[in-house]
């Protein structure tokens, strides 16, 4: 499986009130303003969907940095290829402080 790193966009080092990329008035709302790593994780997926869409890629996967693949990851995929589409995006979400087994159903 090919990869590639992409570099990420530091939350912390943002102008969070006077970045054009940025919707102040959303992120506020919603409580976001005030928790810029999590600003930077989102500008940096931007970031790599604009890749995909510039590379004309038919299908990326797009991972933390700390995330660990299983051997079992490999035999999953087909099923998250099939959910996905060209003109769409898939999100997998899933949060925890432990570790995350992904497990065939």
């Amino acid at each position: 499986m090919d990869f590639e790193f992409v570099d990420a966009i530091w939350g912390n080092g943002l102008d969070l009130y006077n970045d054009e990329r940025i919707n102040v008035k959303r992120l506020t709302e919603i409580g976001m303003i005030k928790i810029p790593g999590n600003v930077g994780a989102a500008l940096s997926h931007i970031k790599c969907q604009q890749k995909i869409v510039e590379e004309n890629l038919d299908f990326a996967l797009i991972v933390e940095d700390d995330m660990a693949l299983t051997e079992e990851f490999k035999s999953l995929l087909p099923a998250v290829i099939k959910l996905s589409t060209r003109e769409g995006v898939t999100m997998l979400f899933y949060q925890s402080l432990n570790e995350i087994i992904l497990e065939k159903s």
